[in-house]
């Protein structure tokens, strides 16, 4: 099981101390790391440096969650689910997105980001089998979902396109 500690430092660089293994050691990535080092500059000027931190840990406070958690039948998050999600959050953050809501275990099995903004809403739900879908909804129209590639440059545009469908 994965424990970390994320931490802002005084200079604003952003540290992660893991127990157990590196995140090289279940799939991360390059793409994460390199988020990681663009965060590292980004969050000492960045407003909400303690709230991402603990997202961070949230996160990873997911993994200890047990079967049926929800009191129901629902999986737990799982390694591949939570390190999609930071990557996720990490480019919004780089991005200086500061409309994040909520951060939580998905019933489904994974992890969902919600992003609200005067009504309207960006659900991303990071499936335990590596699969992202974003919901766009306003509470009005029909809601409308999207499959996303659980890429750097899919991340990418789907922070943009939520930017754009909550403010515009």
């Amino acid at each position: 099981m994965l424990t970390s500690e994320y931490q802002v430092t005084s200079r604003g660089s952003f540290r992660s101390r893991s127990a157990g293994y590196s995140p090289a050691s279940f799939e991360i990535g390059e793409f994460f790391n390199k988020a990681m080092k663009t965060l590292s500059k980004t969050i000492a000027t960045s407003w909400f440096a303690d709230e991402i931190t603990q997202e961070f840990q949230r996160l990873d406070g997911f993994l200890r969650l047990k079967v049926g958690w929800n009191g129901y039948s629902a999986l737990p998050p799982n390694e591949k689910s939570v390190a999609t999600a930071k990557q996720y959050l990490a480019l919004m953050v780089t991005k200086d997105e500061n409309y994040l809501s909520r951060v939580a275990p998905s019933a489904l099995g994974g992890v969902g980001i919600t992003q609200r903004f005067e009504g309207r809403k960006v659900y991303v739900e990071f499936y335990n089998d590596g699969t992202v879908h974003a919901l766009y909804s306003d509470g009005n129209s029909e809601p409308e979902t999207r499959q996303i590639d659980p890429t750097e440059q899919a991340f990418r545009h789907l922070v943009d396109s939520a930017r754009a469908y909550l403010y515009e």
